[in-house]
């Protein structure tokens, strides 16, 4: 299915802009005195020195590599971010973090094949680095689980569910994220196995999910589209009498589930999985 409820910039959002843009020109301006408190010989050469040099390291470098990336990301500015990245990694070639950043870039354009190709890549540093017995003194961590579910959701894009499930099989076995992703990332693995054939095994893993009274987000939405995906799974299945029921309490939920036009405009839903659905509402009472 489409990413669910799309969310507007939040204010935190905005504020964090803010922020970053004021951090920038502050550490644009500390050289700057630091350059003329040096020529009005207010500080010796080791003293300017060395606090460039901390700049460097304890500022600037963080800055460089986590902000301005995803400050351009968060603008829309998608073509610069994508050249920023990339001259990142014409200086450092083995620099997973970078090549993972870019990927998103490049999966946020649907330049689909390159952004797998980067998340290959990331993937691969990755793997390196965890045999050595000590990482880069530059080295960046990120998250191998992340990278595995993105790149499910782009082989989804592509037509590939089975290829998805495995991605995200990989990405679970991981256990690197916090319980309500986790169980997102669940559903979603049942989706492609629907679209995939599997239909036994995504009855069983939407069995598996639990959800406790204090639904955080991920899972609210997951709750909400979990009966749907029981009913669709059910149907090909030729169990009707369980799908009508199931469907019965994913548009009790969300009305728009009786809806055919938004299913197929909003929800995406592929063909086969819209003819299923369009045999239940049929012999619904």
């Amino acid at each position: 299915m489409a990413e669910m409820f799309p969310r507007p910039k939040s204010t935190n959002q905005v504020i964090g802009q803010i922020a970053l843009l004021v951090m920038f020109a502050a550490l644009l301006i500390l050289p700057i005195g630091l350059v003329v408190g040096f020529l009005r010989g207010e500080m010796d050469a080791l003293i300017f020195v060395l606090s460039l040099a901390g700049l460097v390291i304890i500022f600037y470098r963080p800055l460089f590599v986590f902000a301005l990336g995803p400050l351009l990301i968060s603008f829309g500015l998608l073509n610069s971010a994508e050249t920023y990245y990339s001259l990142m990694l014409r200086f450092a070639p083995q620099f997973g973090f970078a090549f993972a950043n870019r990927a998103v870039v490049r999966q946020k354009r649907g330049d689909v094949e390159n952004a797998l190709a980067d998340y290959d890549k990331a993937l691969a540093i990755a793997d390196q680095k965890a045999h050595l017995a000590k990482p880069p003194f530059w080295s960046v961590s990120y998250s191998a689980a992340f990278i595995h579910v993105s790149k499910a959701e782009l082989y989804l894009v592509q037509g590939k569910p089975q290829e998805a499930v495995t991605e995200f099989d990989a990405a679970l076995q991981l256990n690197e994220a916090k319980q309500s992703l986790t169980l997102y990332w669940e559903y979603r693995r049942a989706y492609a196995q629907i679209i995939s054939g599997s239909y036994e095994d995504a009855l069983n893993n939407l069995d598996s999910l639990y959800f406790d009274n204090e639904l955080e987000p991920d899972e609210a939405a997951v709750e909400n589209d979990i009966h749907a995906l029981k009913a669709l799974a059910y149907q090909a299945l030729n169990r009707p009498a369980e799908a009508q029921a199931a469907w019965q309490q994913a548009i009790t939920l969300n009305p728009n589930y009786a809806n055919p036009a938004w299913l197929r405009d909003t929800l995406l839903l592929p063909e086969p999985l819209l003819t299923l659905a369009t045999a239940i509402q049929q012999h619904m009472p």
